[in-house]
């Protein structure tokens, strides 16, 4: 009797450990009637259907269930499989406590797998199924996400002083390690915007810069949130690069007697440079497959004088981006200013497909990864729907040509909208089985509303330091008789036939030197005679 006590004894905790364990490394969630209107606290787990893994939901039947995550976690829902009867099967999401919280859209059908995801700590699902047909139903995996702290660059120049003037090819080095991510987390990528077409990675970089000019460089950074939280702000670092200049005015080549005294006078003619509006292009925007989800990116304008704002549509030259999206009729794309005044560039009612686009892409999706387009929206001109009027045999696999396209709803839109401040591109997916990606994005605003657009001109000074003629050789230099006192012009005799060159060099501001070289001929003269003009020189006779 003691063995059989102790064997059953052994099995009984076997089994309770067992249920223990099973508590701790695997929840899973039926929607049924023992959990219709029940509120589940949880990051982790498996939500499926009625019929479990294996079988199909019920018919006629009405469920809510609420998952929060009991933080300021946000709770996000990654169906794996989800099939429903179209259009009669569906289900609803709510970003919230209750079925009275804004909607995150509804889906039904054979979508397979997307991505469900809050904003704020609770997601609430509400099914309902009709009395006919039944499938297979879904299984999606719970978990959450911290909400975005948003990160903070910040970067220096190590190697050259304030304010920056270099000349081409040398090299400027840059240290964006004091840069900051929220409470909890780190930065896990750096990218360096060098404003000049090219980009850098990593917290301590370095770059040259081969054409003149003044150059804005940014830093964006990207924390290790599983949500990727990047900065808003700019650092506006700014790097000038001397400009070339001409030598037009220089006493040019000469052919004189031997011994005949020439004078050479330099002349260096700075070039301005001056600045034109900037496009304003922003980091990478990810958008994964959801379904009545939205994504913003945010750049922030601090640039334009106090108060100014947009008075005109004509000041808003264009909203631009780089960007690859299967079913192009999924999303929405809109442009939001400061204080919330929006203007939808494609798209603008908000609904699944517009009148003439549908399944045609953004960007090359025969390509793995998809490459991006450029698209450019103006506040006039013919619009995408337009494009696709006038294409109606375009299918899932053609790709919306890259170009300029009028914007669904007109810039006026954007009238009494602050400059400064953050803007945002806010991108809706109306819809679940679709995913694509912003590989940056830009407003480009009118001259007339910066207020000055910067401008240089590097400067060479009269001295010997800053300007002076030299000998090229031994022989050159020996044939110089003298120097004016700023050093700008220098005489010269040559002693005999030959040739003698001489550099005048420049050098600016910026520590940049240049020089043009100019060659003294020497001859022995010519013979007059009366077709023959000069030059005539010493110790000849008439023929």
């Amino acid at each position: 009797m003691k063995n059989i006590n102790l064997y059953l004894q052994k099995n009984i905790l076997l089994v309770v450990f067992g249920l223990i364990l099973s508590t701790f490394t695997f929840s899973q969630y039926t929607l049924n009637s023992a959990s219709n209107n029940t509120t589940v606290t949880t990051c982790s787990g498996t939500f499926v259907d009625q019929g479990g893994t294996g079988g199909n939901y019920s018919a006629s039947s009405t469920y809510t269930i609420t998952f929060c995550s009991g933080s300021s976690s946000r709770v996000k829902l990654d169906f794996s499989v989800f099939n429903t009867e179209s259009g009669y099967d569906i289900m609803t999401f709510y970003d919230g406590p209750s079925i009275t919280s804004p909607s995150l859209g509804s889906s039904s059908g054979n979508i397979g797998a997307y991505t469900i995801q809050t904003t704020g700590s609770c997601l609430t699902i509400k099914f309902v199924s009709d009395g006919s047909t039944q499938a297979a139903g879904w299984q999606g995996l719970l978990s959450c996400n911290q909400p975005c702290i948003t990160p903070v660059s910040s970067g220096t120049i190590t190697n050259q002083s304030s304010p920056v003037k270099i000349c081409t090819g040398e090299a400027v080095n840059f240290d964006g390690s004091t840069s900051t991510a929220g409470s909890g987390f780190t930065i896990a990528n750096y990218t360096w915007d060098y404003d000049d077409g090219t980009t850098g990675t990593g917290a301590v970089t370095s770059h040259t810069y081969s054409t003149p000019g003044e150059y804005i460089v940014q830093l964006n950074i990207k924390d290790n949130n599983g949500v990727g939280c990047v900065n808003s702000n700019r650092i506006d670092l700014v790097v000038k690069v001397s400009t070339k200049p001409t030598f037009v005015g220089t006493t040019p080549n000469q052919t004189v007697c031997a011994g005949v005294l020439t004078c050479l006078t330099g002349v260096i003619n700075p070039t301005t440079w001056t600045d034109v509006p900037p496009t304003n292009v922003f980091g990478t925007l990810s958008l994964p497959d959801g379904s009545g989800v939205c994504y913003e990116q945010a750049i922030t304008f601090v640039e334009f004088a106090p108060g100014q704002t947009i008075t005109s549509a004509a000041q808003v030259l264009s909203v631009n981006a780089n960007l690859e999206h299967s079913w192009a009729g999924d999303i929405s794309i809109t442009i939001i200013c400061p204080n919330g005044q929006q203007v939808g560039v494609f798209n603008s009612d908000g609904t699944w497909n517009t009148t003439n686009i549908s399944s045609e892409n953004f960007g090359n999706q025969a390509v793995t990864p998809p490459t991006g387009y450029n698209y450019v929206w103006t506040s006039t001109g013919s619009t995408i729907d337009a494009w696709g009027a006038a294409n109606p045999l375009a299918t899932s696999s053609t790709a919306i040509p890259a170009g300029t396209y009028g914007s669904e709803q007109p810039f006026t839109g954007l009238v009494g909208c602050p400059l400064n401040g953050t803007w945002k591109l806010k991108i809706c997916d109306l819809y679940s089985s679709d995913d694509g990606t912003v590989f940056s994005w830009g407003i480009n605003f009118a001259p007339s509303v910066y207020a000055s657009l910067t401008s240089f001109t590097p400067a060479f000074n009269s001295n010997c330091t800053g300007t002076y003629w030299a000998g090229n050789n031994v022989a050159s230099t020996a044939a110089i008789t003298s120097t004016s006192s700023n050093c700008n012009q220098i005489c010269v005799t040559p002693p005999s036939i030959g040739s003698y060159s001489y550099k005048f060099t420049g050098i600016d501001d910026f520590g940049c030197s240049y020089d043009t070289t100019i060659t003294i001929t020497a001859t022995a003269g010519v013979t007059p005679t009366f077709t023959q003009l000069g030059p005539y020189c010493l110790n000849t006779t008439a023929a």
